[in-house]
């Protein structure tokens, strides 16, 4: 079946809900990498980590100012963590 996942980070845009969104995040990194390591994976189950580069590190976190676009949506600057971090799967 050859199929290659790449799991993409859930922007974290929103104010109201940053909170959970990286709640969520830590949670589904640590489940999408154990599964990832799992033999029947592959090789083929990869969790694009870049979350933690789309937000400033103050507190709380923010949106980093260049990635703001609308209010609900990222800028395209953000494909830049994109590429880097899918230039990083073996």
């Amino acid at each position: 079946r050859g199929l290659e996942l790449f799991v993409h980070p859930v922007p974290p845009v929103l104010e109201p809900t940053r909170r959970v969104v990286m709640q969520f995040m830590k949670l589904m990194a640590a489940q999408v990498r154990a599964a990832a390591a799992r033999p029947a994976a592959k090789g083929r189950l990869h969790f694009l980590d870049f979350f933690d580069q789309l937000l400033t590190q103050e507190e709380p976190p923010k949106l980093r100012p260049e990635l703001e676009l609308d209010g609900t949506h990222m800028a395209p600057a953000y494909v830049e963590h994109l590429a880097a971090a899918l230039a990083s799967i073996p």
